[in-house]
């Protein structure tokens, strides 16, 4: 006779508890079988709908500029204060770059999701789209901060000293999100770099 390994969860049990616990599992697997078919959008809709449960909400920010479409080639220059992108745009016949200028950064993120992955995104749901800027009100990314930060200081309560807002940009191969106190857009002819040094970035902003 085989001897299998003793299952600890059914050991010391009798026969019929054995078999019971046994359907049990049965039913179990049956369940992880059916979600593992679940069509993924609706998995991906149910997930960002339950980050967005605490009131966030994301508006497109109207600027008379827009990130193109197709290879928008963003360039970024940041310190500790700030951030600007240089970009492609299809929206300014006599110009074909835009400004985008993130003032007072908290912090920053840059990188995935490109526009194919955007649905993804947990804000994909509150209104996230493509090739735009966007404002998150509500956003949880702040608190998030702020309880990382009382680990350190737990008496601190006054921190952040700014009213922090978040913005996200939407690229064709990536997306930017920025913790900032503002943000500003302009049209240029001129290169990601040449328009780097002329900004002057290493300067606090007030």
């Amino acid at each position: 006779m085989l001897v299998g390994p003793v299952d600890p969860e059914t050991h010391g049990l009798s026969v019929r508890d054995r078999l019971m616990a046994h359907r049990a599992h049965l039913a179990r697997s049956r369940v992880k079988v059916v979600l593992g078919h679940v069509d993924r959008r609706v998995l991906v809709s149910l997930f960002s709908a339950a980050k967005l449960e605490a009131g966030i909400k994301v508006v497109e920010v109207s600027t008379p500029f827009r990130p193109s479409a197709g290879a928008p080639d963003p360039a970024i220059w940041q310190d500790e204060h700030g951030a600007v992108i240089v970009c492609e745009t299809d929206d300014d016949c006599l110009h074909n770059r835009v400004v985008f200028r993130f003032q007072g950064c908290l912090q920053t993120r840059f990188g995935y999701p490109n526009d194919e992955a955007l649905g993804g995104h947990p804000l994909y749901a509150g209104g996230l789209r493509h090739y735009a800027l966007f404002e998150v009100l509500n956003s949880a990314w702040l608190s998030d901060l702020v309880r990382q930060n009382r680990v350190v200081f737990p008496n601190d309560t006054s921190w952040p000293h700014r009213p922090y807002r978040h913005f996200v940009l939407t690229f064709h191969d990536s997306t930017f999100e920025a913790l900032c106190m503002n943000v500003g857009t302009q049209a240029t002819d001129e290169t990601a770099v040449d328009t780097f040094l002329g900004l002057g970035l290493g300067r606090r902003e007030s």
